[in-house]
């Protein structure tokens, strides 16, 4: 879908845009069942490359009959590295004109790809962050497509957003005190104004844009039902990576690589002293 003025302009202001209707039903299936799928294949309670198993269920603190093992992965991440059905969607993803409008790039580079979830009852909240403090690129200006696979509801976990707060700093994160059986990387943003964040509900096939600066929360799941969403971050693949040590295995999306920018090679080792 082409992107309006409107619209690029919101999400420049505002550090977000929520566009509906942009991913099938068939589509939303599909995704699904092979996320399904990964999670039936993998070992119960023990974290692989792409499923991550809620830490409630790693400490056994919450046992799941096998019919419900699904329920028990909080996250799925690095599928278009290891995932035959997800590298093709990463090549024809939806998305791809709205993130070359909102980043003026036709050449688009995949930073990460996760599946999170929410499982019923026992979803885990995740406390306001923001993206940019995990990825070592410049400009801190990578875009997140945050397709919602089922409704996402302030009840079951939807995003929460601090409009506009996109073009301040990024801030220290911390572990938050006081929490129990917290997953793994959920730091929290410090200094954040929580009393001016907005929730933004959606519906399965809406997908909300929004700027890796942008400090984002999601609640616990309080509900009977599941919230899932599939969210990919991109990059310009002409942008730079500013940390030696940051893995350099980013995927093209869209377009041609830029060896000299997000896809540069790797450097080789150096040899050892004798």
């Amino acid at each position: 879908m082409p992107l309006s003025t409107e619209q690029k302009a919101h999400y420049n202001d505002h550090g977000y845009l929520v566009v509906e209707n942009l991913v099938s039903e068939a589509q939303i299936r599909e995704i699904n069942a092979e996320a399904s799928r990964i999670c039936a294949e993998a070992p119960y309670a023990k974290n692989t490359p792409m499923v991550h198993w809620d830490m409630k269920i790693r400490q056994g603190e919450v046992t799941l009959p096998d019919a419900d093992r699904e329920l028990g992965v909080f996250k799925l991440s690095d599928m278009q590295h290891h995932d035959a059905f997800f590298q093709k969607y990463l090549r024809r993803a939806p998305e791809l004109p709205v993130i070359s409008g909102l980043l003026d790039a036709q050449d688009l580079t995949c930073v990460a790809m996760q599946l999170v979830m929410k499982p019923p009852k026992h979803g885990q909240w995740q406390p306001y962050h923001q993206d940019s403090f995990y990825f070592p690129i410049e400009p801190q200006a990578v875009c997140a497509a945050w397709l919602a696979l089922d409704e996402a509801t302030v009840e079951n976990g939807c995003l929460w957003v601090i409009p506009g707060r996109h073009k301040g700093a990024v801030n220290d994160h911390i572990t938050p005190t006081g929490v129990k059986n917290l997953n793994p990387a959920f730091l929290e943003m410090k200094d954040v104004q929580k009393e001016k964040g907005i929730p933004v509900p959606m519906k399965p096939g809406s997908v909300v844009f929004f700027h890796s600066k942008l400090p984002h929360m999601s609640g616990p799941n309080t509900t009977d039902f599941r919230r899932r969403g599939l969210v990919i971050h991109y990059g310009n693949s002409a942008w730079q990576i500013t940390k030696h040590n940051a893995r350099h295995d980013f995927l093209v999306a869209q377009g041609r690589p830029h060896p000299e920018g997000l896809q540069r090679p790797k450097p080789e080792p150096v040899p050892a002293t004798v």
